[in-house]
Formats: structure tokens, C-alpha cells, sequence
């Protein structure tokens, strides 16, 4: 069993104090906030990689409520998000690599929705536009494709595209001007790719 514990900066210091266990254990985890601040915590269970979540009681206490299964749901690979009106997206990759989304509520999370897209590893950004864009490793061949909302907020998504390459880990960053870069490693000789956005 993997336990998780936070570690929180003191206020004006350069260090930090001393580990807290937070009493919740997983495989791996992803951490988001939510618009009005609180920490969000989305963990793939030791057993059979069930998904949970586990929401801070109140925003920069560090005190999280109880942990929660996330309705049934299975997850090989966990991503947050925020759409631009501050809504907490959680993208996974279900045992089958379909990437679904769900949103944050008052009361936990809702339907998932499935994107008929699969792959490998997947991350997400968002853009100067506000859109969120998913940048995915298929499953044939590890090619590289990418698909962003229609628009900022929307649960509609342009047709994936190929990026023409191919990788094994992938890392969106935003410049200065608002346009992604996105990291790559290739396939062949481990080499470091960056392609940016139009």
C-alpha cells in the first residue's frame, strides 16, 4: 500500500513543515483546485484501480474530507483540469485507454462522458483561448495526436489530429503569448522533440 501525505509551505518561509499523513493510499494520484480554491485530490485505488477522490474541507486548510469511490469508476491514468469558468475537469484513461471526462460538483462528480478517443498517455492544457486541449499517445504506434474544446467550456471537441510524431511521454507547457509547446520523448534514440501551436 502506497500512503499519501502533504507537506505545506509555511507562510513567508522558504521551507516547508512536517509531513502529514492524510490517511488515503493509491497507485498514483493527480491534485487540482477548485474555482473557489480547495484542493481537489483524485487517486487510483491499490485494489483493482478503482478511482476515488478525497475534497480539502476548506481552501488552504490542508485538511481533507473522507475519501470517496468515484461511482464505479476504473482508471489506468488520472488528469485535472480547469475549464475557463474555474470548473475542475478529471480526464482518465479507463481499462479499455478510452479517455472519458467528468466535472466537479457540489456533491462529487458528474456522468462521465466518453470521447471515443484512446491512447497510451494522454495530458492536458489549457490554451490563451481558454480551451482545453488533450494531447494523447495512441495506442497504435504512439503517435502523437491532439484535440481541443470547440470552444472555452464546451463538452464538444475538435476531430484528433496527428501531430506527426511519435512518443512515449509527453509535457504541454503555455508561453508568455499564450500558445502551448508541447515536450516530447520520440520513440527512437530518446530524443527531446518541442512542436508549438499555431
Amino acid at each position: 500500500m502506497s500512503l499519501i501525505e502533504s507537506v505545506t509551505q509555511q507562510s513567508g518561509a522558504d521551507g516547508y513543515g512536517k509531513a502529514k499523513l492524510l490517511d488515503l493510499s493509491g497507485n498514483a494520484f493527480q491534485v487540482g483546485n477548485h474555482a473557489d480554491g480547495r484542493a481537489e485530490l483524485v487517486i487510483i485505488g491499490t485494489m483493482a484501480n478503482v478511482l476515488y477522490h478525497a475534497r480539502e474541507t476548506s481552501a488552504g486548510s490542508g485538511e481533507f474530507g473522507r475519501e470517496k469511490e468515484i461511482e464505479d469508476r476504473y482508471g489506468a491514468q488520472v488528469v485535472l483540469e480547469n475549464n475557463a469558468d474555474g470548473t475542475l475537469v478529471l480526464y482518465f484513461r479507463n481499462m479499455d485507454r478510452e479517455i472519458v471526462y467528468m466535472a466537479a460538483t457540489e456533491n462529487g462528480w458528474s456522468r462521465r462522458v466518453k470521447t471515443d478517443m484512446y491512447g497510451n498517455w494522454m495530458e492536458a492544457a489549457v490554451d490563451g483561448d481558454g480551451r482545453v486541449n488533450l494531447f494523447i499517445i495512441g495506442t497504435l504506434g504512439n503517435v502523437l495526436t491532439h484535440t481541443r474544446q470547440v470552444a472555452a467550456n464546451s463538452n464538444e471537441w475538435t476531430k484528433e489530429t496527428d501531430l506527426e510524431g511519435y512518443g512515449k511521454g509527453v509535457e504541454p507547457a503555455i508561453n508568455m503569448n499564450g500558445k502551448l509547446d508541447l515536450i516530447y520523448i520520440a520513440m527512437l534514440a530518446n530524443e527531446v522533440h518541442v512542436t508549438r501551436q499555431k
